[in-house]
């Protein structure tokens, strides 16, 4: 409210808990475990090496829109299916972009992104159906739900990535 009120633009991370009388010491971790487990082999130099290759040039604002997205899908809980649908809609954009599409409709954009990624629809679906409450301000995402947005919309941006 104050960073409303006085336009600044603050970040608070509660990273510890910490009470001597309870006996509570937690320290929250940075990991999305779900996220964690199925990347814990990659090879971060490689994988970066290739990732900046991508985002190099005029379409690759859409890459790095996608990976801020991912990001912020991870940092806020309660917004997880509205970060997670717009990164893979940047998606959408890179590929209409790179298949000179820009000027046609959506439906004849997300059918390329489709075609080009291997995605099912129900795929993206899933996604969006998580997003669109969240976009007209209705509560955020179930907890119970995250895991799955999170591995389905990696499997999205994997997919399509590998083919890029």
């Amino acid at each position: 409210m104050i960073g409303y009120l006085k336009g600044y633009a603050y970040d608070v991370e509660i990273t510890r808990v910490l009470s001597r009388e309870r006996e509570i010491d937690y320290v929250f971790g940075i990991d999305i475990p779900c996220i964690t487990n199925r990347n814990q082999d990659v090879d971060l130099n490689e994988a970066l090496l290739q990732l900046r290759q991508k985002t190099t040039g005029e379409h690759g604002v859409f890459l790095l829109r996608c990976f801020d997205d991912l990001t912020s899908a991870m940092k806020h809980a309660d917004d997880t299916g509205f970060y997670c649908y717009r990164a893979i809609e940047s998606l959408r954009h890179h590929c209409a972009a790179r298949n000179n599409l820009r000027e046609a409709n959506k439906v004849q954009q997300w059918q390329a992104f489709r075609d080009i990624s291997g995605v099912e629809e129900t795929s993206i679906r899933l996604i969006k159906a998580a997003a669109d409450p969240l976009r007209h301000g209705e509560p955020g995402t179930e907890a119970i739900d995250r895991a799955e947005l999170f591995t389905t919309t990696w499997a999205i941006v994997d997919a399509y990535l590998s083919k890029v």
